[in-house]
């Protein structure tokens, strides 16, 4: 039996463990210790993982080719030992946990705190995949992003990077949208003709 396959029985327990392992081993690693187990033993992983990051993986699994023993066995004594770290702590890390699962609010620094105060318990008890059910068509498209890269496990750094270029591109964009809605405002004031406002904002979008 693999040792992996103590963590067969797909209960919330189990998958808290997987769940924490996964983001503390980056996407090759694990490839190369998912390579040398059974199809079974990789579902008892991938039900963990979003969808997006499952064909990253398994990409990642195509492309390594022969991989050498030693490789692999160094790969899965990591990924275990990660398991076997949240194994030991997961008592500690039910301690105030949150069983509801929480609203993404942002409208002002209060709900902003609890917001991610919140997110953090719920995830110590709870399969963090779960909060994918929270995002909402109103999120805030920053903090939506940020969700979706750690739901698809991306690095800190990298995600950190992607997410500094997103606030950027996001900046700019409500940038130009007051600056438009300023314009307009000067517009009606003006009583400009209708072809002329629409001339004016939409030399912002050039």
């Amino acid at each position: 039996m693999s040792d992996f396959e103590i963590y067969q029985e797909n209960t919330e327990f189990n998958n808290r463990i997987i769940q924490y392992a996964l983001r503390e081993i980056d996407t090759k690693l694990l490839a190369i210790a998912l390579s040398a187990l059974s199809e079974d033993t990789c579902q008892i992983i991938y039900r963990n993982m979003s969808s997006r990051a499952v064909s990253l993986v398994i990409q990642e699994i195509e492309e390594l080719g022969k991989i050498p023993e030693k490789s692999v066995k160094y790969a899965q004594a990591h990924f275990l030992k990660k398991l076997k770290k949240y194994h030991a702590f997961q008592i500690e890390n039910d301690r105030n946990a949150v069983d509801e699962l929480p609203q993404l609010k942002t409208d002002n620094d209060e709900t902003i705190i609890k917001t991610f105060v919140t997110l953090q318990r719920y995830i110590r008890r709870h399969n963090y995949l779960d909060i994918e059910k929270c995002i909402e068509e109103n999120t805030h498209s920053l903090l939506k992003k940020g969700l979706e890269l750690f739901l698809d496990g991306w690095e800190p750094l990298l995600s950190q990077s992607i997410l500094e270029r997103f606030r950027t591109a996001y900046l700019e964009k409500i940038e130009r949208e007051t600056m438009m809605i300023l314009e307009g405002m000067n517009s009606l004031f003006a009583k400009d003709l209708p072809q002329v406002i629409e001339g004016k904002l939409g030399a912002f979008n050039v």
